[in-house]
């Protein structure tokens, strides 16, 4: 289970003080880094090992769920004038999160294959055929 499967109890707290704010980000970014131990484990070469990154990729996607959640609601109670420890690299951790989970480990084997097979477009290609199309 999720430190911040939680997160849902916190909009029933009425007091969100800036110590409790830090301590539910520190969780947060602990959680982050125990997810990302295992990040060479996301996109497998082997199918048998794919079920455990599909649901790695699944946790990667609900810790950024659940931290947003922790965003939004730190943004509600905060006060702007004092910082709260943690809040940018939570943020930082969020971005890195979402990029992970737009590419799913069953996506990512089948750019490989494609890679694999030749069907790529090289970078000589493209280039090419951009400056065809600005010349248009």
């Amino acid at each position: 289970m999720s430190i911040l499967q939680s997160s849902g109890l916190l909009e029933h707290l009425s007091e969100f003080t800036p110590q409790a704010m830090e301590r539910w980000i520190s969780a947060a970014l602990a959680e982050a880094a125990a997810l990302r131990e295992h990040d060479d484990l996301l996109y497998p070469d082997d199918m048998e090992r794919r079920s455990a990154a599909e649901q790695l990729h699944a946790a990667w996607g609900r810790w950024a769920r659940e931290a947003q959640s922790l965003v939004d609601r730190v943004s509600k109670v905060r006060s702007w004038a004092e910082p709260i420890a943690g809040l940018d690299s939570l943020i930082e951790a969020i971005g890195r999160a979402q990029a992970i989970i737009r590419i799913s480990p069953t996506m990512m084997a089948r750019r490989l294959e494609q890679v694999r097979s030749g069907e790529v477009t090289s970078v000589e290609e493209i280039r090419r055929e951009l400056q065809f199309s600005h010349r248009r």
